[in-house]
């Protein structure tokens, strides 16, 4: 992707590139739920911290942005939980974007830290129905091409997997 070497971000050097990181969220009662995930980048430019996910989608629709704010939500706890040091956790503004790939640009995710609570909770609920054994498809992923889903795809195992 050329256009990403002419973008402004490729002459910053990431505070983090493809960072992993466990984010632990009290659940009570099971005591926490610990979720694994990677950020691929962090950096900072006129004193403001930036979390970027690349995506090599070439359309960005209103679902896709909206799963985006989600993903993204998951990110920001990482650092408000402490997961991507201090100067994360206690950064006044953190802004989320997805940088389009093939596009060549950033598209920033309107997200506020008062989103944060709910975003937790979700992710509650969704560990709940995981443990119950609901697998069934949410009303987003029903609409999706089950051929780039990680679990749907020619080799994958989902239950609900339209082919």
């Amino acid at each position: 992707f050329t256009s990403y070497a002419s973008h402004p971000y490729s002459d910053i050097s990431p505070h983090f590139q493809e960072q992993e990181f466990n984010l632990k969220l009290p659940s009570p009662p099971r005591g926490e739920i610990t979720l694994n995930g990677f950020i691929d980048r962090v950096h900072r430019q006129n004193g403001e911290w930036f979390l970027v996910d690349y995506k090599t989608t070439r359309q960005l629709t209103l679902r896709l942005k909206e799963d985006y704010r989600f993903q993204m939500g998951i990110y920001l706890l990482a650092c408000r939980y402490g997961c991507l040091g201090e100067e994360l956790r206690k950064g006044k503004r953190l802004k989320a974007e997805v940088f389009l790939l093939p596009q060549g640009h950033p598209v920033e995710i309107d997200l506020s830290e008062e989103e944060l609570p709910v975003i937790e909770q979700t992710i509650r609920e969704m560990v709940q129905k995981i443990e119950e054994g609901d697998f069934r498809l949410t009303a987003a992923h029903a609409q999706r091409d089950c051929l780039y889903c990680g679990y749907g795809g020619k080799e994958g195992f989902c239950p609900y997997k339209r082919t």
